[in-house]
């Protein structure tokens, strides 16, 4: 199973109690381009250093038993990957690639929906929740869900600091792209009129304001 934004709250909630590491750790890359047609491209980088590449994998397979989903090879395995995206209506993989790099593995790879209402709502991008209107050309709100306060109060802390010293840190880049200019009440940095970006770490998690994500246009 692919660890998309909704699922890696699974993750950032066991991290919450913790500073900023000394390394970079996992970074995770998610860009979301909402296109005038309605469709939707999204497109996903992973830097996992291989010291914790067997512990990203273990951990995707727990997640995917919490959310019962089939178990699978995570994002380094791209049978897995697409079988993430099989099923859903006019959404594929259109390419993928791993590469080994000296101290870590990078992941690249892009998914297509020719319908993004019914691609987002399948939950296979992430827990987004899309509002838009009969025409595309009136615009639209994207919002993405948060965790709630009982799921980071469940969290073990000797089990988060152990799972903190072994990824070694954590950050993620989330951008969204919508067809016409953004709302100037949508959160996120400004990059241009159809853009908003997101950087989230380990800082920014441990702030119990936990940070909106949401784009209107």
């Amino acid at each position: 199973m692919i660890l998309h934004p909704h699922r890696l709250w699974m993750i950032w909630s066991a991290l919450l109690i913790f500073g900023a590491l000394r390394s970079p750790g996992v970074t995770i890359e998610q860009s979301l381009v909402l296109e005038q047609s309605g469709g939707l491209k999204a497109s996903y980088v992973y830097e996992i250093p291989n010291a914790a590449a067997g512990l990203l994998t273990g951990l995707q397979r727990a997640v995917s038993s919490r959310v019962n989903a089939t178990p699978n090879g995570g994002v380094l395995d791209e049978a897995a990957v697409r079988r993430q995206f099989s099923g859903i209506r006019g959404v594929y993989v259109e390419n993928y690639a791993r590469f080994q790099l000296e101290n870590s593995q990078r992941v690249e790879f892009s998914v297509v929906a020719l319908d993004a209402p019914v691609a987002l709502e399948s939950g296979a991008f992430g827990a987004f929740h899309y509002t838009r209107s009969e025409n595309p050309s009136d615009g639209g709100q994207l919002e993405l869900a948060m965790p709630s306060d009982e799921m980071r109060e469940a969290v073990n802390p000797d089990h988060a600091a152990r799972l903190a010293e072994l990824l070694g840190g954590f950050q993620l880049i989330l951008t969204i792209t919508v067809p016409s200019p953004i709302h100037e009440d949508s959160t996120g940095q400004a990059d241009g009129p159809l853009r908003r970006k997101w950087q989230l770490s380990l800082p920014e998690l441990l702030s119990k304001e936990l940070p909106l994500v949401c784009v209107k246009w």
